[in-house]
């Protein structure tokens, strides 16, 4: 059962005997955050199950033009949301939305370049994940990318952008 599933389950219950169901719009959020989270987690180490290399090239091509995924969530992998793009360019269309998601993965790309030439000893993070004894470690630039697409996400449920619900990350 999902996270989402289960909150979908106590609002409902909820409802049925007319108690205040606010506090699960508050767990549906943190509910939807964390389904995404471990799902985009999880295909990170899978792609390391399959010996591919995790690098900036690869998150660019798995996440943001890969075709499985809707444009509104490869725009989230690139640190974008939908709704942001359609407000700037007037229009959410597939390709507008790849190609937002496209340049802003490249400027933030670029951005963590120029974060590692001047901070290159002075700060380190590091992201480690395991999945069925697998264990992955991400360096700074994609522990960067991945914290910023966390964070997009977080802001885009709780802005109201539910449309990920039930879709795989």
């Amino acid at each position: 059962m999902t996270f989402q599933k289960q909150v979908i389950d106590n609002t409902v219950e909820k409802l049925l005997k007319g108690e205040d169901y606010r506090e699960e719009v508050v767990n549906a959020i943190n509910a939807e955050f964390f389904d995404f989270a471990i799902a985009f987690f999880k295909e990170i180490v899978k792609a390391k199950l399959d010996s591919t290399e995790i690098n900036l090239e690869w998150y660019k091509t798995y996440f943001i033009n890969n075709s499985e995924f809707d444009p509104a969530e490869s725009a989230i992998f690139a640190g974008m949301n939908k709704k942001t793009i359609t407000n700037i360019n007037g229009t959410a269309s597939k390709e507008v939305v790849l190609d937002v998601a496209n340049s802003n993965f490249d400027y933030l790309s670029n951005l963590i370049d120029e974060l590692r030439q001047d901070n290159l000893d002075e700060i380190g993070i590091s992201i480690k994940l395991s999945y069925k004894d697998v264990y992955v470690e991400l360096n700074l630039a994609e522990s960067l990318l991945v914290i910023n697409a966390l964070a997009t996400k977080k802001a885009a449920i709780r802005g109201g952008a539910w449309s990920s619900i039930g879709k795989k990350v």
